[in-house]
């Protein structure tokens, strides 16, 4: 059996491994990222949920992504909200989603102003005008973070590559994991930015809603529910060369609920 050796591993090449991964191989450790898929960013390039959030902080490694990918003409930008509405019961009128429309007026600066406001439901007016996030084509973003990663000779990636054993040392630890394509991994230290390492490790995974008494959270219920987030659909809209409203799909209906 094929096998390799590394300082670090990290399983699962989302936001989260991406960070700790550029983060160990920039202190020289011989780090190994690990990915399913066949392009990094996990929800926010395979799930094309490409955008992050308006947050206070998001300096460092995002901010040096996002320059990165300034560079490429039509690969990021910022934006504010259009009609938007995170519960349709509170928006007048209602609308079923979030718009967001690209701002050439706005900076990457103020993506971090988050801080302050209450939510749109009690704080509307100043969440429009203060909360920005950015945007970018998923492409562009795989092709900017596996350039950062390259770039140090510390760091490899394996793509399109997932885990179907983990195997244990008597004390508990993982000692090595068995790859899909045959191969093992061997490392000093594990990283699990997936979730599936350390259920497969025997550690306790939660799933869907949990009650408000485990972690204090104010919008928990009060009792555990089974329910997952639901399944979004996500459009986008171009430019056309013509200012028209395009006729619609012959099985779409006219009126809609909203």
């Amino acid at each position: 059996m094929p096998e390799i050796k590394c300082q670090l591993c990290v399983v699962g090449g989302g936001s989260a491994g991406i960070g700790a991964a550029l983060a160990a191989s920039r202190l020289g450790v011989d780090t190994l990222l690990v990915e399913k898929e066949a392009i990094l960013g996990g929800t926010s390039t395979v799930a094309g949920v490409n955008c992050w959030e308006p947050v206070a902080g998001a300096t460092g490694i995002p901010f040096e992504i996002f320059t990165r990918l300034q560079q490429i003409p039509h690969a990021v930008g910022i934006y504010s909200m259009g009609r938007h509405c995170c519960h349709p019961d509170h928006n007048t009128p209602p609308f079923p989603g979030g718009e967001s429309l690209v701002d050439p007026f706005k900076t990457y600066s103020d993506t971090l102003l988050r801080s302050g406001t209450r939510g749109l439901i009690n704080d509307a007016e100043l969440c429009r005008s203060q909360w920005h996030g950015v945007v970018f084509e998923p492409d562009a973003f795989d092709l900017v973070v596996r350039k950062m990663l390259s770039s140090y000779c510390s760091s490899r990636v394996l793509l399109n590559t997932c885990f179907k054993e983990v195997r244990k040392k008597s004390s508990g630890e993982i000692e090595s994991i068995v790859l899909s394509d045959g191969q093992l991994i061997k490392a000093a230290l594990w990283i699990d930015s997936c979730g599936a390492l350390a259920k497969e490790a025997g550690a306790e995974v939660l799933s869907g809603e949990d009650p408000k008494s485990l972690f204090n959270e104010p919008d928990a219920p009060e009792k555990p529910l089974g329910r997952w987030n639901g399944v979004t659909l996500i459009f986008r809209i171009s430019p056309s060369e013509h200012e028209a409203v395009e006729a619609l799909p012959g099985d779409i209906p006219g009126e809609c609920w909203w």
